[in-house]
């Protein structure tokens, strides 16, 4: 599991908001002075759910097929108590961007989390835990060798 380490507001860059306006609801992922975040846009009443986070649990599940390959990368949120909600991101490995995504959540060891609103984004990060960190190596490895795979198809 995942720690909460600090909440706070952020200044989100003027191109990821133009983007934000195209999507009512969703995850982006975005590189923001050098660091990953995933930002999340929700109705104001799902904003609420991110008041009591305390912890996350990242699972992840490869979906290595010929057509759109991904990783979902599923997040469980946690108050004090129990699990509060959950939701999933995919990963497009066709794409060198998200892939990057994925290398760098692994060598940040943090999860930023960024909860949009018109008003104050919040910035929540996570401390993750060496058993996220192995998860995600796994997950690395797997593609990596789908990708060998692919490549010794191609050569022939």
């Amino acid at each position: 599991m995942a720690n909460l380490i600090e909440k706070n507001e952020i200044s989100i860059p003027k191109y990821i908001k133009s983007e934000l306006n195209f999507i009512e609801k969703g995850i982006v992922s975005h590189n923001i002075d050098g660091e990953l975040y995933f930002i999340f846009k929700n109705s104001n009443a799902e904003i609420s759910y991110y008041d009591d986070l305390d912890e996350i649990l990242l699972d992840f599940d490869p979906i290595l097929r010929d057509e759109f390959p991904s990783v979902r990368m599923i997040i469980r949120f946690f108050d004090k108590n129990s699990e509060i909600f959950n939701t999933d991101y995919y990963f497009s490995i066709e794409s060198e961007e998200e892939v990057n995504h994925l290398y760098s959540l692994c060598s940040s060891k943090n999860m930023n989390i960024i909860i949009y609103d018109d008003k104050k984004p919040i910035c929540i990060k996570f401390a993750l835990s060496k058993d996220d960190i192995v998860k995600i190596n796994k997950i690395i490895e797997e593609i990596d060798s789908w990708f060998d795979k692919l490549g010794s198809f191609k050569d022939n």
